[in-house]
């Protein structure tokens, strides 16, 4: 355009040539601004497109971040929850322990105390029994301290002899007074003092269960050993 020639007419340029010039100018910058408004329209596009792009990686690192975050705070209070129930465990454990070890101490003490109460019991018995043993040695003596004058005036004033009665022919064994009663059978001693230090309380009270003889000679009853 810059190069273009305008023909000279009567009264200065040729009015046409200055006007096809202008039409061509114009034409010309109709182009251009149609070519820019082209471009700019792709870029105004291509910006949309872009911004678009943008706002979704802009949500997914936001969602990212969400996720993140959230998933931390469920590893955190997993680990806390974790560490809470280990340390339920530990003290539920500790107490368990402590009660078990109460309880056997307790069942120790009871214990010793039942071995001293049925030691006492024991010697308590042997006592009982030592008395009742001297007692009946006792009453045995004087039985046949009673029973010794008795026999010495009965052998000193015989009994008059009866006369004869007249039975069939029959042979009878001839009358045996019985023995001295200490002849008879020796003096029992009773002897409840065995050390056995393992004795249990069945064996403590075994005696109990054995048979008394009736010992009809006496009058009085004794243990059978």
């Amino acid at each position: 355009m810059s190069n273009s020639k305008f023909r000279s007419a009567l009264f200065g340029y040729n009015k046409k040539d200055i006007f096809t010039y202008i039409e061509e100018l114009t034409q010309l910058f109709e182009s251009t601004i149609k070519e820019k408004d082209t471009k700019l329209t792709a870029l105004t596009n291509e910006n949309a497109q872009l911004k678009a792009k943008l706002s979704d990686a802009q949500a997914d690192s936001k969602m990212i971040d969400d996720a993140k975050r959230h998933m931390g705070e469920a590893i955190i209070k997993a680990e806390q929850q974790s560490r809470r129930i280990i340390e339920e465990a530990h003290i539920l454990f500790d107490t368990k322990r402590e009660n078990i070890e109460r309880q056997v101490e307790e069942r120790k003490l009871e214990l010793a105390q039942a071995k001293k109460e049925l030691a006492a019991f024991r010697a308590s018995t042997l006592e009982v029994m030592h008395l009742v043993s001297e007692k009946l040695i006792t009453l045995i003596d004087q039985e046949d301290a009673k029973a010794a004058p008795s026999n010495m005036e009965a052998q000193a004033y015989p009994t008059e002899a009866q006369a004869p009665i007249d039975t069939p022919d029959k042979t009878y064994a001839p009358y045996t007074p019985p023995a001295d009663v200490e002849n008879e059978r020796p003096r029992q001693s009773f002897n409840f003092f065995e050390d056995d230090e393992e004795e249990t309380v069945d064996e403590m009270f075994d005696m109990e269960e054995k048979v008394a003889v009736n010992d009809s000679s006496r009058g009085i009853y004794i243990l059978k050993d």
